[in-house]
């Protein structure tokens, strides 16, 4: 099962589980943008395969990354938590 730990900062959250369609165990960094123009919530969303804790294991690691809606970022921890 997915898991939170704690936060790197302020505002960015860490999410461990499994990635959906890889099925390898991947590690999330979830950070909230400011509300667009529309009064939407997006997210910058990192994610690496491992178990990364600490902001030094993300050095030198392959990431990818997207920007995620509300309900973008919610799939992601739904897909995580029913895989993990």
């Amino acid at each position: 099962m997915a898991a939170l730990v704690a936060p790197h900062d302020r505002r960015t959250v860490v999410l461990h589980g499994t990635h959906p369609t890889l099925g390898v165990e991947v590690t999330w960094r979830i950070t909230p943008l400011p509300v667009d123009s529309r009064g939407h919530a997006n997210y910058a969303v990192t994610w690496a395969v491992g178990d990364l804790t600490g902001r030094r294991s993300w050095a030198g690691v392959r990431t990818h990354s997207a920007v995620l809606s509300t309900d973008g970022l919610r799939e992601v921890v739904r897909l995580a938590r029913r895989t993990g």
